[in-house]
């Protein structure tokens, strides 16, 4: 058996078997990477369409905070210009008496709740008057002040 092995004819099969193998590997080889590049070709399509996707959605976002910028900026504005009305009515309800304190309607109306609820309900009243003269049901005893 070994001089068979060893025989030309022997060398011959056995590098045919040889070349047979790596031919045969090399043909599976060949097949295994084509499926692979396949996949591959696949999950990059559906890669490219998520990166179109989330491109989208990050113009979407950015225009979205675009918004909530221009909102901010405004309600800072609005704060302001409600901090300075805020300021001016507390210079308005706190105005210096005689003796040189300030005062303070809010602590006023803590300690004196009927004196401020008749100053309320008067108002109210004249103010009810006042649309009632507006809407034709004129009362005599009344006139409603001009208004600025």
């Amino acid at each position: 058996m070994i001089q068979f092995l060893l025989s030309s004819l022997g060398m011959k099969l056995i590098g045919a078997a040889v070349i047979g193998a790596v031919l045969v590997t090399g043909f599976l080889w060949v097949k295994h990477t084509l499926n692979e590049n396949a996949v591959l070709e696949q999950n990059n399509v559906l890669l490219e369409e998520s990166v179109r996707q989330l491109n989208g959605l990050a113009e979407q976002r950015k225009e979205e905070m675009q918004q909530v910028r221009k909102s901010m900026e405004h309600l800072v504005l609005v704060n302001q210009r409600l901090q300075e009305q805020n300021r001016q009515l507390e210079i308005l309800f706190n105005k210096l008496k005689p003796d040189g304190k300030r005062r303070d309607v809010g602590k006023l109306a803590i300690a004196k709740d009927r004196l401020i609820e008749n100053i309320i309900n008067k108002g109210t009243n004249k103010v009810m008057l006042c649309l009632e003269e507006i809407t034709g049901n004129e009362n005599p005893d009344f006139v409603c002040p001009d208004l600025p």
